[in-house]
């Protein structure tokens, strides 16, 4: 393919994140449009929505509708069936093409086998790929419930997307999840060949909590020194721990998720320990902190 892989760096963040919700394949608006003020002071009459460009309302009023009462904060280990079926439930219908194609690869480490969802055009040339790590907290989502996100990646830029059904936490404390996205990551290094992948040209992607481990993936990559990634693709990456951030808290939470649901690792409180399960510092190491 001759044109380049860093052209994938504008991708849209927007695009992506209101299409994760609803589908909407764009979010650009003709002219700027003038956002209200608000004081320092709370304000409850105040309508948070004001904040939000008309054309992410319909997306985000669906997304806090899946938020359980209280927020992902109160969510609790009993609770977790019945969210992750419900966001299965919400998995939006697949599109014709490209058909996924599951496969199952080693684990590594000790670790289990992991699935795989294969989505691309047909070998004509050799291609790049991008192996995509799907979003949900650390603790809900799945592959197969992202797969009309890989879909639209592998059309909008004609390469392979490997899609991993990495496993959750807190079901698998760390290194879990990060041993089968590394066993992905290896499997598609190894097998470029036959995938008809430029092994020059792999690239490491996710949204939200799939951006923490697609982070914590490629410093493990660069740390083991055996896979080289061409590219690095965040899309509003869950990377630290926003309790220790500073700022205007008054609109905290009113119009989505506030900083408490927003920590970088399992939001599942386990007695009075909260094991987080990915942080960029130190390199992704487990972090526990006493609440």
């Amino acid at each position: 393919m001759a044109s380049s892989f860093r052209k994938w760096r504008v991708i849209s963040v927007l695009s992506i994140a209101a299409s994760a919700a609803t589908g909407v394949a764009s979010c650009q608006s003709t002219e700027p449009r003038p956002l209200p003020t608000v004081s320092a002071q709370s304000d409850s009459s105040i309508d948070p929505m004001q904040f939000v460009d008309p054309e992410l309302r319909a997306a985000l009023a669906k997304f806090n509708k899946a938020v359980p009462p209280g927020g992902l904060d109160r969510l609790t280990v009993d609770m977790l069936p019945m969210a992750r079926a419900s966001a299965e439930r919400r998995a939006q219908p697949l599109l014709p093409e490209p058909v996924p194609e599951e496969r199952v690869v080693p684990g590594i480490q000790g670790s289990p086998d992991v699935h795989i969802y294969l989505l691309g055009p047909e070998i004509c040339e050799v291609r790049p790929a991008i192996l995509y790590i799907h979003g949900g907290g650390f603790i809900l989502g799945s592959a197969k419930g992202s797969l009309v996100n890989a879909q639209k990646i592998s059309l909008k830029h004609n390469c392979l997307v490997v899609s991993v059904e990495y496993r959750l936490a807190p079901d698998a404390p760390f290194p879990g999840s990060l041993n089968d996205n590394y066993a992905a990551l290896k499997w598609l290094h190894d097998h470029a060949d036959e995938l008809g992948v430029d092994r020059a040209r792999i690239a490491v992607m996710g949204e939200s909590s799939g951006g923490g481990h697609a982070a914590m993936l490629a410093i493990a990559a660069r740390d083991r020194g055996e896979i080289p990634i061409k590219e690095e693709i965040l899309v509003y990456p869950m990377l630290d721990d926003p309790y220790r951030q500073r700022g205007d808290t008054a609109m905290d939470g009113t119009v989505c998720l506030d900083r408490k649901d927003q920590s970088p690792g399992v939001v599942v409180a386990v007695g009075r320990t909260r094991r987080f399960c990915v942080g960029a510092r130190g390199g992704g190491s487990r972090r526990e902190r006493r609440i």
